[in-house]
């Protein structure tokens, strides 16, 4: 009997020890899934998917879907203290913007690639009408994908590219024709830099390459560029661009770099009269696009045209531990009924993250036909408000939240 007693309480208290600890596990993981939903066709969704492809580990992911077809809702990219290479947090940059104040920003997330350093975007970007920066390439399969938005509210995904041309007044010089903005490689092109290049205002030149610069001290502008606007100015010095170069407000430097660039700069040009335009050119319409208001360029296409992107279509553009690995990641989308969902997934309090194939699998189950990879990692935040009209961090409060250089915020326009 004393065995079977003895027995017996070993027993039972291995059954209470495996209740509690089942329970204990239960609460760690079990799902959970909600919705704020606000009127006119905005809503926050947070989904939890339970023990992710039998890894024992659950995916926190967060989106904010909006009816885009509803005129009072809108997208912005917001950029800090209106330079292009700034950085501050995702609920910094959507509360305290200033090329925004007095719309209405109720959420959010983080936008585009950039440089940790410097927090330069690394692509096109384009916010409230102004370029920041624009990239071109000659190589089909290396472009971009960019979302933009037009003033009457069209969006689509395409390839963007500048026409920038500076005239000189009197007729003596052919014209210049200039490939870049704020271009970071830049190192077979005529490129223009502002001084909104970064916080120093600084144009750093490219180490052993011949260049020649011009600085331009503008009439009428005070370095913003706004496509098919003319800037007007004078040549004030002409010189080989071997050192930093400060930039002040209402100038712009040119630089010409490569063996085909370099005399594209001559020393005569010193004290000329010139005026300048930038058009943008869409690859998808073949035609100049001038009435874009936001622009952001994903990595990658997750999703194009309603098929999923392969393997070899991302090892074209991004390293395999980028690809394979299983991080945080955000993510922009549209469906087929014009709804507009801005995505996240953790990789921080349990949750597991996700592949680049995972993601678009994901996405691809939510309706989305085409969706373009967005930057992940410590980046990745999402915000929305509460019933305070406050806006919080939706995804996971308690981790380090990184300096980004911008951010793609929702305007509701009530």
């Amino acid at each position: 009997m004393k065995i079977f007693k003895n027995n017996f309480k070993i027993i039972f208290t291995a059954m209470i020890m495996t209740f509690f600890t089942t329970i204990t596990t239960f609460a760690q993981t079990t799902p959970y899934n909600y919705k704020i939903e606000l009127e006119d066709g905005i809503s926050f969704i947070h989904r939890t998917i339970y023990n992710f492809k039998d890894t024992g580990h659950n995916q926190e992911t967060n989106y904010i879907e909006l009816d885009f077809s509803n005129p009072n809702i809108n997208l912005a990219l917001i950029k800090p203290d209106d330079l292009s290479s700034s950085k501050d947090t995702l609920l910094n940059q959507l509360n305290n913007s200033k090329q925004f104040k007095g719309k209405n920003i109720i959420g959010g997330i983080n936008g585009e690639f950039f440089q940790l350093r410097t927090g330069q975007p690394l692509f096109t970007t384009i916010s409230n009408g102004e370029i920041y920066s624009i990239t071109d390439s000659t190589d089909e399969s290396l472009r971009r994908p960019v979302f933009y938005i037009d003033e009457n509210k069209n969006y689509d995904f395409d390839f963007l590219t500048i026409n920038g041309v500076l005239s000189f007044s009197s007729g003596i010089f052919d014209n210049l024709y200039i490939n870049s903005i704020n271009k970071l490689d830049s190192y077979n092109d005529t490129n223009v830099s502002t001084y909104k290049i970064n916080k120093e205002s600084t144009y750093y030149p490219h180490e052993g390459l011949p260049s020649r610069y011009m600085l331009i001290e503008l009439s009428n502008s005070d370095g913003s560029i706004y496509p098919g606007k003319k800037i007007y100015g004078k040549v004030i010095e002409v010189g080989e661009m071997n050192s930093p170069k400060k930039i002040e407000k209402n100038q712009l430097l040119i630089t010409s770099y490569g063996d085909d660039n370099y005399y594209d700069i001559s020393y005569g040009f010193l004290n000329s009269v010139v005026s300048l335009r930038f058009d943008i050119y869409s690859y998808n319409k073949k035609a100049i696009k001038n009435d874009i208001v936001t622009a952001f360029t994903g990595h990658e296409y997750l999703i194009k045209n309603g098929e999923k992107m392969d393997y070899n279509y991302y090892s074209s553009l991004a390293e395999p531990s980028l690809i394979n690995s299983r991080r945080a990641r955000s993510a922009l989308g549209v469906t087929r009924d014009n709804k507009l969902i801005l995505f996240t997934v953790d990789e921080s309090n349990g949750s597991l993250g996700m592949t680049l194939d995972e993601l678009a699998s994901h996405l691809e189950s939510l309706g989305i036909v085409n969706a373009i990879n967005l930057d992940g990692g410590g980046s990745t935040s999402i915000s929305f408000e509460n019933n305070e009209h406050k806006l919080f961090l939706m995804n996971d409060p308690d981790k380090y939240q990184r300096e980004i250089t911008n951010a793609v915020a929702v305007i509701y326009n009530k």
